[in-house]
């Protein structure tokens, strides 16, 4: 099931679809699908960057 990884201040979710692809997805239109998880839990995509594994840019 497609997943969301972050948000971003204009309301933009990154959605995973297993691996296969990555789009970026209105909120409106991630919560008419239910996309899990809840828009409000995902992290803004400053935190994901810096959650990732690997070098940091200083």
């Amino acid at each position: 099931m497609p997943t969301g990884e972050y948000r971003d201040s204009g309301g933009w979710v990154q959605v995973n679809y297993e691996g296969q692809f990555r789009i970026p997805m209105h909120r409106s239109a991630y919560e008419d699908h239910d996309y899990k998880p809840r828009f409000e839990s995902l992290p803004t995509k400053e935190k994901y960057e810096k959650s990732k594994p690997g070098p940091k840019a200083s």
